[in-house]
C-alpha cells in the first residue's frame, strides 16, 4: 500500500514538469523467490524467479511503451499490468510474450512488479545474459534520453549441472 502512495505522490510532484522530461525506470526491492537481494548481479538458478519491485515513471508525461529485450531461449519475463483495483494498464496491442507493453492514455507512473525466470542456462554458465529495458513517454526529448534504456547482466546457473559436476 505504501508503494502505491509513493507512486501517487510522485505523480503529484512531477505533473507540472511535463513535455521535456525523459522517462525513468527505478528498481526498488529485489528478490530471488522469497530471499531479498541487493543487486541484479546476484546469480539466479534455473527454476528460480527474480522479482523486482519496479517504478516506470513518465516524469510528468504519459508513458507510451515498455519493452524488455532478452534472449527468450534462456529467459522469460513478465510485467504485472493490472492494478490492485483490477484496472488493466495496457492496450490490446501489447504483446507480453515478446516483452512489449503499450500503455493506455493518461498513464503517467506505474508501481508494479517485473519477473524474470531463467528457463535454461548457457553451456558456459560463466557467460551472463543481457537484459535490456526501454521505456518511452510522450516527452519531446529524443534519443538517447527517450526512450530511456536500462541494461544489466544476469548470470544464470543450472544447479543440477553444478551438483553433478561436484560428484
Amino acid at each position: 500500500m505504501g508503494f502505491i502512495a509513493f507512486a501517487a505522490m510522485s505523480i503529484f510532484f512531477t505533473s507540472c514538469l511535463g513535455n521535456y522530461n525523459n522517462p525513468c525506470i527505478v528498481f526498488h526491492r529485489m528478490y530471488i523467490d522469497t530471499t531479498r537481494i541487493a543487486s541484479t548481479e546476484t546469480p539466479i538458478c534455473v527454476g528460480e524467479t527474480l522479482f523486482v519491485e519496479i517504478e516506470l515513471n513518465g516524469r510528468g508525461n504519459e508513458l507510451t511503451t515498455f519493452q524488455t529485450n532478452i534472449d527468450r531461449e534462456y529467459l522469460k519475463d513478465s510485467l504485472v499490468t493490472i492494478t490492485e483495483d483490477g484496472e488493466q494498464l495496457c492496450t490490446e496491442y501489447s504483446q507480453p510474450g515478446k516483452g512489449f507493453y503499450q500503455f493506455k492514455p493518461q498513464t503517467y507512473i506505474i508501481g508494479t512488479y517485473w519477473m524474470l525466470i531463467p528457463i535454461k542456462a548457457r553451456t558456459n554458465q560463466q557467460e551472463p545474459l543481457t537484459v535490456n529495458m526501454r521505456l518511452q513517454n510522450t516527452s519531446k526529448v529524443e534519443d538517447p534520453y527517450n526512450p530511456y534504456v536500462q541494461e544489466f547482466l544476469v548470470l544464470v546457473k543450472d544447479s543440477t549441472v553444478t551438483k553433478q559436476a561436484a560428484n
